[in-house]
């Protein structure tokens, strides 16, 4: 299984994401902002975001296959993205914390997540 936690930029993705690593043992975080580091991918275009997605979702995908538990904390604004996405997992959840737009970036968009995806909601800017 996968657990991919999405929401708008600073709304306790990364908070939520660390407490379930600590819950479950063959739990591992992959997250998005620290992979951007080591990986020093900074393009934050539509088409860059879509590339880094899948980036993550594949190698999430080859740790699932591996036996651990993947929990991805990203914004991953795209329904469309976050679909494709989730189709590359034997088994996945979306967890959708919602938040505040205070902290969008100018001209962007965050695409919540629809019934479609059946995500688990949950309020967030606790983080």
């Amino acid at each position: 299984m996968v657990i991919l936690i999405t929401g708008r930029p600073n709304a306790g993705k990364t908070t939520l994401a660390k407490k379930l690593v600590r819950k479950y043992d063959e739990a591992i975080l992959v997250d998005a902002d620290e992979f951007r580091e080591v990986f020093k991918k900074k393009g934050y275009t539509r088409r860059s975001r879509i590339g880094w997605m899948m980036t993550l979702a594949r190698y999430a995908a080859l740790r699932e296959s591996q036996g651990f538990l993947p929990i991805i904390a990203m914004v991953s604004p795209y329904r469309k993205t976050r679909k494709a996405m989730m189709k590359l997992f034997k088994q996945a959840k979306l967890i959708y914390v919602d938040g505040t737009d205070k902290y969008m970036w100018e001209g962007s968009v965050y695409e919540e997540p629809l019934e479609d995806e059946n995500p688990l909601v949950i309020k967030g800017n606790y983080g």
